[in-house]
Protein backbone atom coordinates (compact mmCIF):
# COMPACT_ATOMS: atom_id res chain seq x y z
CA UNK A 1 0.00 0.00 0.00
CA UNK A 2 1.59 3.17 -1.32
CA UNK A 3 1.95 5.69 1.66
CA UNK A 4 3.20 8.55 -0.55
CA UNK A 5 1.07 11.25 -2.67
CA UNK A 6 2.86 11.39 -5.70
CA UNK A 7 2.66 13.80 -8.86
CA UNK A 8 4.37 13.43 -12.22
CA UNK A 9 3.23 14.51 -15.96
CA UNK A 10 0.96 12.18 -18.21
CA UNK A 11 0.71 12.08 -21.71
CA UNK A 12 -3.20 11.71 -23.02
CA UNK A 13 -2.06 8.15 -24.63
CA UNK A 14 -0.99 7.34 -21.23
CA UNK A 15 -4.28 7.29 -20.29
CA UNK A 16 -5.36 4.88 -22.77
CA UNK A 17 -6.75 1.44 -21.15
CA UNK A 18 -7.00 2.63 -17.60
CA UNK A 19 -10.41 2.63 -15.73
CA UNK A 20 -11.37 5.52 -13.81
CA UNK A 21 -14.50 6.02 -10.86
CA UNK A 22 -16.81 8.90 -10.36
CA UNK A 23 -17.86 8.45 -6.82
CA UNK A 24 -21.22 9.56 -5.51
CA UNK A 25 -19.90 13.04 -4.25
CA UNK A 26 -19.15 14.33 -7.08
CA UNK A 27 -21.71 16.36 -9.33
CA UNK A 28 -22.54 14.98 -12.66
CA UNK A 29 -20.85 16.32 -15.98
CA UNK A 30 -21.59 19.74 -16.44
CA UNK A 31 -19.33 21.50 -18.97
CA UNK A 32 -21.02 23.71 -21.45
CA UNK A 33 -20.73 23.86 -24.93
CA UNK A 34 -18.97 27.26 -24.43
CA UNK A 35 -16.19 26.07 -22.33
CA UNK A 36 -15.46 22.78 -24.93
CA UNK A 37 -14.97 25.19 -27.58
CA UNK A 38 -12.51 27.47 -25.26
CA UNK A 39 -10.51 24.00 -24.76
CA UNK A 40 -10.84 23.15 -28.84
CA UNK A 41 -9.79 26.78 -29.69
CA UNK A 42 -6.82 26.38 -27.38
CA UNK A 43 -5.57 23.04 -28.16
CA UNK A 44 -6.04 24.32 -31.84
CA UNK A 45 -3.48 27.44 -30.57
CA UNK A 46 -1.49 25.77 -29.19
CA UNK A 47 -0.81 23.88 -32.50
CA UNK A 48 -0.30 26.64 -34.43
CA UNK A 49 2.30 27.64 -32.39
CA UNK A 50 4.06 24.83 -32.42
CA UNK A 51 4.39 24.19 -35.58
CA UNK A 52 5.38 28.06 -35.61
CA UNK A 53 8.61 26.83 -33.36
CA UNK A 54 6.96 29.36 -30.77
CA UNK A 55 4.86 26.85 -28.50
CA UNK A 56 5.80 25.67 -25.05
CA UNK A 57 7.13 21.26 -25.47
CA UNK A 58 3.81 20.54 -24.35
CA UNK A 59 0.24 21.93 -23.71
CA UNK A 60 -0.89 20.71 -20.06
CA UNK A 61 -4.04 20.28 -18.79
CA UNK A 62 -5.15 20.72 -15.41
CA UNK A 63 -4.72 18.52 -12.50
CA UNK A 64 -6.16 14.88 -12.59
CA UNK A 65 -6.83 13.74 -9.04
CA UNK A 66 -6.73 10.36 -8.22
CA UNK A 67 -6.68 6.98 -5.19
CA UNK A 68 -6.39 3.35 -6.24
CA UNK A 69 -9.85 1.93 -6.66
CA UNK A 70 -11.24 -1.74 -7.13
CA UNK A 71 -12.23 -0.86 -10.14
CA UNK A 72 -8.89 1.18 -11.50
CA UNK A 73 -8.94 4.71 -10.52
CA UNK A 74 -11.25 6.91 -8.54
CA UNK A 75 -11.21 9.89 -9.66
CA UNK A 76 -11.64 12.83 -6.87
CA UNK A 77 -10.51 15.79 -9.62
CA UNK A 78 -10.52 16.29 -13.28
CA UNK A 79 -14.19 14.59 -14.06
CA UNK A 80 -15.10 16.93 -16.19
CA UNK A 81 -11.99 17.51 -17.82
CA UNK A 82 -11.24 13.91 -18.65
CA UNK A 83 -15.39 13.78 -19.82
CA UNK A 84 -14.86 16.58 -22.42
CA UNK A 85 -11.53 15.11 -23.54
CA UNK A 86 -13.45 11.24 -23.97
CA UNK A 87 -15.91 13.33 -25.81
CA UNK A 88 -13.46 14.69 -28.39
CA UNK A 89 -11.08 11.58 -28.52
CA UNK A 90 -14.27 9.26 -29.32
CA UNK A 91 -15.20 11.95 -32.03
CA UNK A 92 -12.30 11.28 -33.53
CA UNK A 93 -12.03 8.04 -33.17
CA UNK A 94 -12.10 7.35 -37.23
CA UNK A 95 -8.29 8.86 -36.78
CA UNK A 96 -7.15 6.62 -34.46
CA UNK A 97 -4.92 3.92 -35.04
CA UNK A 98 -6.38 0.03 -35.05
CA UNK A 99 -6.36 -1.18 -31.74
CA UNK A 100 -6.17 1.74 -29.35
CA UNK A 101 -8.95 1.71 -26.49
CA UNK A 102 -10.07 4.80 -25.05
CA UNK A 103 -9.98 5.18 -21.21
CA UNK A 104 -12.96 4.14 -19.53
CA UNK A 105 -15.24 6.13 -17.18
CA UNK A 106 -17.81 4.75 -14.95
CA UNK A 107 -20.33 5.73 -12.16
CA UNK A 108 -21.32 5.01 -8.68
CA UNK A 109 -24.58 6.44 -8.97
CA UNK A 110 -24.97 6.94 -12.59
CA UNK A 111 -24.25 3.72 -14.39
CA UNK A 112 -26.00 4.68 -17.57
CA UNK A 113 -23.83 7.23 -18.06
CA UNK A 114 -20.86 4.65 -19.02
CA UNK A 115 -23.00 3.11 -21.69
CA UNK A 116 -24.25 6.82 -23.38
CA UNK A 117 -20.53 8.27 -23.37
CA UNK A 118 -19.57 5.75 -25.50
CA UNK A 119 -22.43 5.88 -28.02
CA UNK A 120 -23.72 9.59 -27.75
CA UNK A 121 -27.32 9.53 -29.27
CA UNK A 122 -29.76 12.60 -30.23
CA UNK A 123 -32.60 10.37 -29.22
CA UNK A 124 -31.57 9.87 -25.57
CA UNK A 125 -30.15 12.74 -24.59
CA UNK A 126 -32.39 14.23 -22.49
CA UNK A 127 -33.10 11.23 -20.66
CA UNK A 128 -31.24 12.56 -17.52
CA UNK A 129 -29.32 16.08 -17.59
CA UNK A 130 -26.13 14.45 -17.63
CA UNK A 131 -26.68 13.00 -21.28
CA UNK A 132 -27.83 16.38 -22.25
CA UNK A 133 -24.94 17.99 -21.62
CA UNK A 134 -22.61 15.12 -22.75
CA UNK A 135 -24.35 15.39 -26.32
CA UNK A 136 -24.38 19.23 -26.32
CA UNK A 137 -20.40 19.11 -25.99
CA UNK A 138 -20.44 15.91 -28.75
CA UNK A 139 -22.57 18.71 -31.02
CA UNK A 140 -20.35 21.08 -30.20
CA UNK A 141 -17.25 19.08 -30.84
CA UNK A 142 -18.97 18.01 -34.52
CA UNK A 143 -19.44 21.84 -35.15
CA UNK A 144 -16.15 23.27 -34.65
CA UNK A 145 -14.23 20.60 -36.79
CA UNK A 146 -16.93 21.01 -39.36
CA UNK A 147 -16.02 24.54 -39.68
CA UNK A 148 -12.30 23.10 -40.58
CA UNK A 149 -10.33 21.55 -43.33
CA UNK A 150 -10.99 18.00 -42.93
CA UNK A 151 -6.91 17.69 -42.74
CA UNK A 152 -7.68 19.10 -38.91
CA UNK A 153 -8.80 15.92 -37.58
CA UNK A 154 -6.00 13.62 -37.93
CA UNK A 155 -3.74 16.83 -36.98
CA UNK A 156 -5.60 17.54 -33.84
CA UNK A 157 -5.26 13.63 -32.98
CA UNK A 158 -1.68 14.08 -33.17
CA UNK A 159 -1.36 17.11 -31.17
CA UNK A 160 -3.50 15.13 -28.42
CA UNK A 161 -1.49 12.37 -28.65
CA UNK A 162 1.80 12.91 -30.42
CA UNK A 163 5.65 12.51 -29.22
CA UNK A 164 5.90 16.00 -29.53
CA UNK A 165 8.12 14.95 -32.89
CA UNK A 166 4.13 14.81 -34.76
CA UNK A 167 3.05 17.81 -33.80
CA UNK A 168 3.02 18.18 -29.70
CA UNK A 169 1.29 16.41 -27.01
CA UNK A 170 -1.08 17.19 -24.36
CA UNK A 171 0.03 16.58 -20.81
CA UNK A 172 -2.39 15.65 -17.38
CA UNK A 173 -0.81 16.28 -14.23
CA UNK A 174 -1.38 13.27 -12.69
CA UNK A 175 -1.56 13.92 -8.83
CA UNK A 176 -1.99 10.21 -6.75
CA UNK A 177 -3.23 10.49 -3.45
CA UNK A 178 -2.36 7.40 -0.68
CA UNK A 179 -4.95 4.84 0.38
CA UNK A 180 -5.26 6.12 3.73
CA UNK A 181 -6.03 9.16 2.66
CA UNK A 182 -9.81 10.92 3.05
CA UNK A 183 -11.04 11.62 -0.26
CA UNK A 184 -14.42 13.64 0.98
CA UNK A 185 -12.22 15.85 2.39
CA UNK A 186 -9.83 16.23 -0.42
CA UNK A 187 -12.68 16.74 -2.60
CA UNK A 188 -13.86 19.53 -0.69
CA UNK A 189 -10.68 21.49 -0.62
CA UNK A 190 -10.14 21.18 -4.52
CA UNK A 191 -13.50 22.58 -5.39
CA UNK A 192 -12.85 25.36 -2.60
CA UNK A 193 -12.74 28.67 -4.48
CA UNK A 194 -14.94 27.25 -8.23
CA UNK A 195 -18.02 27.60 -8.93
CA UNK A 196 -20.08 26.58 -5.90
CA UNK A 197 -22.21 23.70 -5.54
CA UNK A 198 -25.50 24.56 -5.98
CA UNK A 199 -27.88 23.54 -3.04
CA UNK A 200 -29.87 20.89 -5.37
CA UNK A 201 -25.93 19.01 -5.72
CA UNK A 202 -25.26 19.64 -2.22
CA UNK A 203 -28.77 17.56 -0.96
CA UNK A 204 -28.03 14.67 -3.45
CA UNK A 205 -24.97 14.10 -1.98
CA UNK A 206 -26.93 14.10 1.12
CA UNK A 207 -28.70 11.76 -0.19
CA UNK A 208 -26.50 9.23 -1.28
CA UNK A 209 -23.84 9.83 1.44
CA UNK A 210 -22.19 6.16 2.16
CA UNK A 211 -23.15 6.09 5.98
CA UNK A 212 -27.16 6.55 4.98
CA UNK A 213 -26.97 2.79 4.48
CA UNK A 214 -26.27 -0.31 5.49
CA UNK A 215 -22.97 -2.40 3.17
CA UNK A 216 -24.65 -4.94 1.63
CA UNK A 217 -27.73 -2.75 0.61
CA UNK A 218 -25.83 0.55 -0.08
CA UNK A 219 -25.19 0.51 -3.94
CA UNK A 220 -28.70 -0.58 -4.85
CA UNK A 221 -29.98 1.94 -3.19
CA UNK A 222 -27.79 4.55 -4.10
CA UNK A 223 -28.69 3.84 -7.63
CA UNK A 224 -32.51 3.78 -6.98
CA UNK A 225 -32.47 6.69 -5.24
CA UNK A 226 -29.67 8.54 -8.51
CA UNK A 227 -32.74 7.09 -10.66
CA UNK A 228 -35.16 8.35 -8.66
CA UNK A 229 -33.46 11.71 -8.95
CA UNK A 230 -32.94 11.79 -12.54
CA UNK A 231 -37.14 10.97 -13.00
CA UNK A 232 -37.64 13.81 -11.13
CA UNK A 233 -34.74 16.13 -13.33
CA UNK A 234 -36.38 14.82 -16.85
CA UNK A 235 -40.15 15.81 -15.77
CA UNK A 236 -39.72 19.27 -14.46
CA UNK A 237 -37.60 19.66 -17.89
CA UNK A 238 -41.22 19.25 -19.31
CA UNK A 239 -41.89 22.92 -20.13
CA UNK A 240 -45.69 22.64 -19.98
CA UNK A 241 -45.69 20.28 -17.14
CA UNK A 242 -42.78 23.30 -15.14
CA UNK A 243 -44.88 26.16 -16.06
CA UNK A 244 -47.99 24.54 -14.24
CA UNK A 245 -46.11 24.19 -11.59
CA UNK A 246 -44.20 27.14 -10.73
CA UNK A 247 -45.48 29.99 -13.62
CA UNK A 248 -41.46 31.47 -13.72
CA UNK A 249 -39.28 30.84 -16.35
CA UNK A 250 -35.74 28.93 -15.03
CA UNK A 251 -33.72 27.21 -17.77
CA UNK A 252 -31.72 25.24 -15.47
CA UNK A 253 -32.30 23.57 -11.79
CA UNK A 254 -35.37 23.72 -11.90
CA UNK A 255 -35.55 20.92 -9.41
CA UNK A 256 -34.62 23.14 -6.36
CA UNK A 257 -37.84 24.33 -6.85
CA UNK A 258 -39.66 20.98 -5.26
CA UNK A 259 -36.60 20.80 -3.06
CA UNK A 260 -37.47 24.24 -1.29
CA UNK A 261 -41.05 23.13 -1.15
CA UNK A 262 -39.73 20.08 0.98
CA UNK A 263 -37.15 22.16 2.93
CA UNK A 264 -40.09 24.53 4.17
CA UNK A 265 -41.73 21.39 5.35
CA UNK A 266 -39.11 19.81 7.04
CA UNK A 267 -37.50 23.14 8.81
CA UNK A 268 -38.28 22.77 12.38
CA UNK A 269 -39.67 25.69 14.51
CA UNK A 270 -36.17 25.69 17.18
CA UNK A 271 -34.08 26.67 14.15
CA UNK A 272 -32.69 29.86 12.94
CA UNK A 273 -32.02 29.53 9.00
CA UNK A 274 -33.93 32.27 7.60
CA UNK A 275 -35.09 30.99 3.73
CA UNK A 276 -33.19 33.91 2.32
CA UNK A 277 -29.84 32.44 3.37
CA UNK A 278 -28.24 31.24 -0.63
CA UNK A 279 -27.95 28.14 1.15
CA UNK A 280 -31.06 27.54 2.84
CA UNK A 281 -32.54 24.66 1.33
CA UNK A 282 -29.10 23.08 2.04
CA UNK A 283 -29.09 23.87 5.74
CA UNK A 284 -32.14 22.64 6.02
CA UNK A 285 -31.77 19.66 4.71
CA UNK A 286 -28.39 18.89 6.35
CA UNK A 287 -30.61 19.64 9.75
CA UNK A 288 -32.64 17.24 9.16
CA UNK A 289 -30.42 14.49 8.59
CA UNK A 290 -28.56 15.45 11.72
CA UNK A 291 -31.55 15.51 13.86
CA UNK A 292 -33.75 12.59 12.33
CA UNK A 293 -33.37 9.50 14.42
CA UNK A 294 -34.63 7.03 11.81
CA UNK A 295 -33.18 8.30 8.69
CA UNK A 296 -34.84 7.04 5.05
CA UNK A 297 -33.05 8.91 2.81
CA UNK A 298 -35.11 6.79 0.00
CA UNK A 299 -38.55 7.23 1.58
CA UNK A 300 -37.63 11.38 1.41
CA UNK A 301 -36.93 11.47 -2.27
CA UNK A 302 -40.01 8.62 -2.87
CA UNK A 303 -42.46 10.24 -1.01
CA UNK A 304 -41.48 13.62 -0.10
CA UNK A 305 -40.99 14.96 -3.85
CA UNK A 306 -44.14 13.13 -4.85
CA UNK A 307 -45.67 16.63 -6.27
CA UNK A 308 -47.39 15.01 -9.04
CA UNK A 309 -44.03 14.23 -10.90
Amino acid sequence: MSQNNTIILKSIDELFNESFFIPFYQRGYRWTPRQAKDLLDDLSEFQTQQKEGKATPFYCLQPVVVKRHERGWELIDGQQRLTTLHIILGFLKAQMAPGQMLYKISYETRPGSEDFLSDLKEEKSRDNIDFFHMYEVRKTVQQWFEKRDETKKPEFLRTLLGDGKAGGNVKVIWYQINEETDVAKIFTRLNMGKIPLTNAELVKALLLKRSNFEEQERHLRQIKIAQEWDEIERALQADDFWYFLSGEEREANRIEFVLNLVARDLQDDKTDISPVDPSYIFLTFADWFETTQDLQPSRLVGERSSVGL
